[in-house]
């Protein structure tokens, strides 16, 4: 272990000109330093637990620490991380000094102070110190209002700055309403409501982590959440094994209070930097959501709406001193979320305009794209064609041929289906349903395919069976399943059967007209199915997949039908249901 922390307090030199040295410190060199600490604290404690000032001492230094640890990580944060490890640092700089003043302030009953240093014990020194601890909220808070990188823009920090400090003031407030003049609360209801400032900070993390995308950033937010968790236990234990005596006589609800188990106290009071830095220096990364965006969205806009909840709560427990006060305390807090709210409506108004704009130059460039290409193409399509059927030609010469009449065939198609997901995203496809017979569509399908199953050897076998017309679009039934029939093609195996079929089938809706295809290729995986009808989603090499079917499901949810498969090795099915008529 020796080792690892000369190693981890190597210092590096860089730098031009005059050279400046920097030490990085290890996250095992930090965790032996924190760990370390909470042995000699409890074992300082073990050995005096008379001396009362000892564990405002100890407090102070583990305080020390992080602040040190925040500041070391600060140097090397990301970009995302900075302003976490800013508000951590500057947290942790309050609770310092206010441990050391608290610590100053009992230790000079105890300790002979020379005639000097006497005037330290004005009662001021006990009102810094309080002031300190509760200062050291606002950090926190305002880091838990920034959830989404959009929120970093400087009218939302000084929005999320204002709220944070309205709130930790209502908090002093309440729990001191000498400050407005009116008569101190009792000590039991001090207690409880400082009990109530670690959950309530606990809650604010817990939905800022939420709300954070996967990332370093989230995994900082989740280590201060556990932070301040553990904080609110340590205060719960606190409240309960307290001396009630000393309570009963105003003293401060302070872990340390709790005399008849001060090793306890101890171990609960310092315990939560320990799994701070354990938190914080730990490599998982969650690599998922743990929301899905709607829901994270939702969160990032409740989270202004609970600040605002808990401000005008405080606002009017204000207003039971002071109700001039309270009532413009009521109007700040309602004004800091109009403020925030109209920004929101602003921005919101602007992007839409710009996502109009935007969808406006994309329909325009696929006119423009489908006028400029498709014109050549036709060219090319036609004089290929004519072209095949001149004498004369080597087989060679006939192949390559053939090539570039396929070649532009497949690109008038593309061109094809994405004009037709335009304008299914747009909303300005319109499929007409009328009763057709859906015999003669599925027969022009397999006259147009059979020539590239010959050429794979293989068979596609359907019989022409009479039966009842169905609802929806000649055409576009044509175009769905051409794609399906196409694909089955392309992945059976040679010297197989694809078998299509027309049967009746009973649905919540009544009955409907089915078509099958049926191949017996080797399948699709398990694990790619639910990616089969996205658009673009590429499967594996061997499997289906891309516009087309993403397309033909839309068809078919036009036309008030479905599209399904079932698969498995050595057996791929599909099947289009459309109403009857």
């Amino acid at each position: 272990m020796s080792e690892d922390i000369r190693s981890g307090l190597r210092g590096r030199w860089a730098g031009s000109g005059a050279a400046a040295a920097t030490v990085a410190i290890s996250g095992t060199t930090w965790l032996c330093l924190f760990l370390s600490a909470q042995g000699v604290m409890i074992a300082l404690v073990l050995l005096w637990p008379r001396i009362l000032w000892l564990p405002f001492l100890c407090d102070a230094v583990m305080a020390a620490l992080t602040f040190f640890f925040a500041a070391d990580r600060l140097r090397g944060a990301k970009p995302e991380a900075r302003l976490i490890w800013t508000m951590v640092l500057s947290a942790m700089a309050l609770l310092s000094l206010g441990h050391l003043m608290q610590f100053w302030d009992v230790a000079r009953t105890e300790i002979y102070l020379s005639p000097v240093l006497q005037p330290a014990q004005v009662s001021a020194l006990g009102v810094g110190w309080g002031a300190l601890f509760v200062c050291a909220r606002v950090p926190f808070l305002f880091l838990f209002a920034q959830i989404e990188e959009n929120d970093d823009r400087p009218y939302f920090r000084v929005i999320d700055l204002l709220q944070s400090v309205l709130i930790i003031g209502l908090i002093i407030i309440v729990y001191s309403p000498s400050l407005v003049g009116a008569s101190p609360l009792a000590p039991n209801q001090t207690v409880i409501l400082l009990s109530l400032v670690f959950p309530m900070l606990t809650f604010f993390g817990a939905i800022n982590w939420l709300g954070r995308a996967p990332g370093y950033g989230r995994q900082l937010v989740g280590a201060l959440t556990l932070y301040l968790l553990a904080k609110s236990v340590a205060n719960a234990v606190a409240n309960a094994i307290a001396n009630p005596a000393a309570l009963a006589l105003g003293h401060a609800p302070l872990l340390q209070e709790a005399r008849n188990a001060p090793v306890l106290a101890l171990a609960f009071e310092t315990l939560p930097h320990v799994i701070f830095v354990m938190a914080a220096l730990h490599q998982f990364r969650p690599g998922r959501l743990v929301l899905s965006d709607s829901q994270r969205e939702n969160i990032r806009f409740l989270n202004p709406v609970c600040f605002t909840i808990a401000s005008l709560c405080l606002a009017f427990a204000v207003g039971r001193y002071n109700k001039l006060l309270g009532g413009a305390l009521i109007l700040l807090s309602v004004l800091l979320y109009v403020l925030r709210s109209a920004k929101w409506q602003s921005d919101f108004r602007l992007l839409k305009a710009e996502a109009s704009a935007a969808e406006q130059a994309r329909t325009d460039f696929l006119l423009d794209i489908n006028h400029e290409i498709r014109s050549p193409l036709t060219t090319i399509t036609l004089n290929a064609s004519r072209l095949n059927r001149e004498a004369g030609l080597s087989v060679d010469q006939a192949i390559l041929v053939k090539k570039i009449h396929m070649g532009a065939e497949l690109v008038i198609s593309t061109l094809n289906s994405i004009l037709d997901m335009s304008r299914m995203e747009a909303g300005a496809l319109r499929v007409p349903l009328k009763p057709f017979d859906a015999g003669p569509v599925i027969g022009e399908v397999v006259e147009l395919l059979e020539l590239q199953a010959e050429h794979r050897d293989i068979v596609i076998d359907w019989r022409a069976t009479p039966g009842p017309p169905v609802l929806g679009d000649a055409k576009r039934l044509r175009q769905v399943l051409t794609n399906i029939l196409a694909n089955a093609i392309r992945y059976a195996p040679q010297h197989s059967k694809i078998v299509v079929e027309t049967e009746v089938v009973a649905s919540a809706e009544g009955p409907v007209g089915r078509i099958t295809v049926t191949d017996s290729g080797k399948g699709i995986p398990q694990s790619q199915q639910d990616l089969l009808f996205r658009r673009f989603s590429q499967l594996e090499e061997s499997q289906a997949g891309g516009l087309g079917l993403a397309i033909s499901s839309a068809l078919m949810k036009a036309m008030d039908g479905t599209i399904g498969f079932e698969s498995g090795p050595g057996r791929t099915r599909f099947w289009v249901e459309l109403r009857l008529a």
